[in-house]
Parts: structure tokens; sequence; C-alpha cells
């Protein structure tokens, strides 16, 4: 006569047996998928700064001179028309009706 107590025991087991063995696998899995993606990022990173490199040794940031930069002196202010530009545009953005 079998110990039906004695298989089932052998069963529950076998099945913590395969369960541990996949949740295994599966930790394997992510780790792998999170070391490639590490070591992409790490690679992406080090492209980018050899880039950066290379741009800035064979191609120089050219510097405006300080007069072309700017076309007015710092105390004037906005011509006429640009005055009656604007004073226009905010006498009918106060007219329109708003909801």
């Amino acid at each position: 006569m079998r110990d039906p107590e004695g298989s089932r025991q052998a069963r529950n087991w076998c099945n913590i047996a395969l369960m541990s063995d996949l949740v295994l696998r599966g930790f394997e899995l992510a780790a792998f998928g999170m070391g490639t993606v590490f070591v992409f990022l790490t690679l992406l990173v080090y492209a980018t700064m050899a880039m950066s490199a290379l741009v800035a040794r064979y191609e120089p940031v050219t510097v405006e001179p300080e007069q072309a930069r700017s076309r007015s002196a710092p105390g004037d202010g906005p011509d006429a028309g640009t005055l009656a530009a604007i004073s226009a545009a905010v006498r009918r953005y106060r007219e329109t009706p708003r909801r």
C-alpha cells in the first residue's frame, strides 16, 4: 500500500524545486538585461564625450565681438514705431471681450 501523504510531500518538494528554479532563471534574466542596459548606456556616455571632444577640437567656437552683438546702447529704449505697435496691441487686447 502506498503512502498518499508521502507522495504528496514529494510532489510538493518537486513543485518547490521547480518554482525556485524558475525564480532563479528569472533573476538571471533580469540581471542579464540590467547588465546589458548598463553597458549600453556606459558606451553611449563615452561615445558622446568622445564626439564632443572631437567637435571641440576640430570646430572651435567662434565668439562674436561685443559691438556686433548689441545693436543699441544699454540706455536706449525702443524707437517710436515699436512703441506705437506695442501700445496698439495692448489697447486691442484690453478691448476684446473675454469669456
